[in-house]
């Protein structure tokens, strides 16, 4: 008696483990084919959003912390950029980088090999690449390791042909580490 209880027991959790076992093989398999075609579900996209007048396109982090981002305006006029600069952290005002290009100048040290100059002018509905160094909250170039997260801003100094006083507009980003 005993040994048909324990026979119909080891056979229901054969079912059991049977069952689900085939279940999670299937789950893998659809997450590897998910995976292989380049669709996968565990990738946030790339997030990008620019103050009003403004649009960016296109960004990417490098591991060695140079943002490449394209950037388009729609002002109606030319507008000239004195600077642009990138940290992961706002300063205590709200209004500028934390660390690194904290008053967004031209300076030659915040880009990489000269990749900016100033005056750059920037056309109305035109979009324009920049290459900047992107700075962490320790004042350091923002380095990361491949595929890991980043939110960051964006800080354009601009004058307009009409006005002689610099505005500064920011872009907040998400991106991973390319």
């Amino acid at each position: 008696m005993k040994t048909q209880k324990s026979a119909k027991r080891a056979q229901a959790a054969i079912d059991f483990l049977m069952s689900y076992g085939i279940a999670l093989i299937a789950i893998a398999i659809t997450l590897i084919v998910i995976y292989r075609i380049g669709t996968n579900p565990f990738n946030a996209p790339d997030m990008c959003t620019a103050a009003p007048g403004w649009a960016c396109s296109y960004l990417s982090l490098s591991q060695d912390g140079v943002l490449n981002i394209t950037v388009a305006q729609s002002s109606g006029a030319a507008l000239s950029l004195t600077g642009i600069s990138c940290s992961s952290q706002i300063n205590a005002t709200g209004n500028k980088p934390r660390s690194g290009n904290i008053y967004v100048t031209s300076l030659p040290m915040y880009y990489p090999a000269g990749a900016f100059t100033a005056p750059n002018v920037i056309y109305s509905g035109t979009e324009k690449t920049y290459n900047l160094y992107c700075y962490s909250g320790s004042s350091s170039i923002a380095k990361g390791n491949l595929g890991q997260p980043f939110t960051g801003y964006v800080w354009i100094n601009y004058s307009t042909p009409y006005l002689a006083n610099q505005r500064a507009i920011i872009i907040t980003f998400n991106t991973k580490y390319s």
